[in-house]
């Protein structure tokens, strides 16, 4: 099961343990903390990937929603300005929801990608656009989408080296929405720590990311 606790800015329980899933079994979760100090969790278990939202005191505001039946994992999640949650996770592919703050879907169910099969990263911008760094193959993938749930980009190769071995794929944006991505791989033979870097959207061509060495 999940549980989470908060504590103060000096590390002071505030909270205890309050557990936020009650299904004997629960992995992979990742959560995101909105304006209001909600708290919206994705999680996957033998019966699939799941969410739920709850409030700084671990009371249910919306109760759990599963996202998608087994075979299916990696549940992940990010919310944006407007307290609505992005969410993704993996089923013969890399899929992705948008649901807003009362549990109803914005979206329909998107197949981002049928590369990613794997463990990924995603990251927000200032815009609310979601960033995502997937592995196939051992090589790493990216893909963008807009606020509404758009796919702006997809499938864009970041490692196009066959014995790259690629794994551990990591997203951030920085404060000027430059895209910052990392990953490990042995090209060398031994495991290493590789990055790469967009320039901020005011330089590229209609904010798409142009990612260099």
């Amino acid at each position: 099961n999940l549980y989470f606790k908060r504590l103060d800015s000096n590390g002071n329980n505030l909270t205890g343990d309050i557990q936020v899933t009650f299904d004997n079994e629960s992995y992979d979760q990742s959560i995101d903390i909105d304006r209001s100090g909600n708290l919206h969790i994705a999680w996957h278990t033998s019966n699939g990937v799941f969410y739920k939202k709850v409030d700084s005191n671990g009371n249910t505001l919306i109760s759990t929603i599963q996202l998608e039946t087994p075979p299916s994992a990696f549940g992940n999640v990010v919310v944006d300005a407007n307290e609505k949650a992005h969410l993704f996770w993996v089923k013969n592919g890399l899929n992705y929801i948008k649901i807003n703050q009362l549990g109803v879907n914005e979206t329909s169910r998107i197949q981002v990608s049928s590369l990613g099969n794997n463990p990924y990263s995603i990251a927000k911008d200032n815009h609310d656009n979601v960033h995502v760094l997937y592995q196939s193959n051992y090589n790493l993938y990216y893909a963008k989408l807009n606020q509404n749930g758009n796919i702006l980009l997809r499938d864009m190769d970041i490692t196009t080296n066959p014995n790259t071995y690629a794994l551990a794929p990591s997203v951030q944006i920085d404060y000027y929405g430059a895209v910052r991505l990392s990953w490990i791989d042995r090209r060398t033979g031994l495991w290493e720590l590789y990055y790469k870097h967009s320039l901020p959207p005011q330089f590229t061509i209609h904010g798409q990311p142009s990612i260099g060495n």
